[in-house]
């Protein structure tokens, strides 16, 4: 074989990517990759149960006794939309708590809190290979996709993992009071 490598390349690799990736952040370049964010209303399916003041429109799920539409938040670039499941308890539709209002503005105002917190968390109690980069580098590359509610107001925050463990979603668990309590992968 003509190539073999050598120890000491993969440090050079990091060394060379950080610095590429320090130079397109100072030159104004959107670290975030492009096709992530999702800018425009996306369209309801089925039949809205409740059009809620806050969430706008949201469809009950008989079988999974949630309610789900999409929420949205500041972000790089502008507003952008991510799916807002709330979970009900009883088979039938119920207008959302304020234990749930409280925590999509908890959600709202934290979740590049949140975001780094479930990177740092992953990076740190990961897998070896997933050690290349840190927290800080890995939460810019995660992307929130969806938002679990109950009725008490936790949370579970899906993020897209930016293929950093084979395309699994990095859940973040959130308590009632709003401090996250662990992670783990889906998918």
């Amino acid at each position: 074989m003509w190539y073999s490598p050598k120890p000491w390349m993969p440090s050079i690799v990091v060394v060379l990517l950080k610095t590429i990736r320090e130079t397109l952040i100072a030159s104004g370049y959107r670290t975030r990759p492009p096709h992530r964010p999702l800018l425009l209303r996306p369209q309801q399916f089925g039949n809205v149960a409740i059009d809620d003041p806050v969430f706008g429109p949201l469809e009950w799920d008989a079988e999974l006794h949630w309610l789900s539409g999409f929420g949205e938040i500041a972000a790089e670039g502008g507003a952008r939309f991510i799916k807002l499941t709330i979970q009900c308890d009883g088979d039938h539709p119920s207008a959302p708590t304020q234990a749930v209002r409280d925590a999509w503005n908890r959600f709202t105002a934290r979740e590049s809190e949140y975001r780094l917190w479930g990177a740092k968390d992953m990076i740190e109690g990961g897998h070896p290979w997933a050690r290349r980069i840190d927290g800080e580098e890995f939460a810019l590359l995660l992307a929130c996709e969806q938002v679990e509610i109950n009725q008490s107001g936790g949370m579970e925050i899906w993020y897209d993992d930016a293929e950093m463990y084979y395309d699994h979603n990095i859940i973040v668990h959130v308590n009632e009071q709003g401090e996250p309590e662990s992670t783990s992968l889906c998918g």
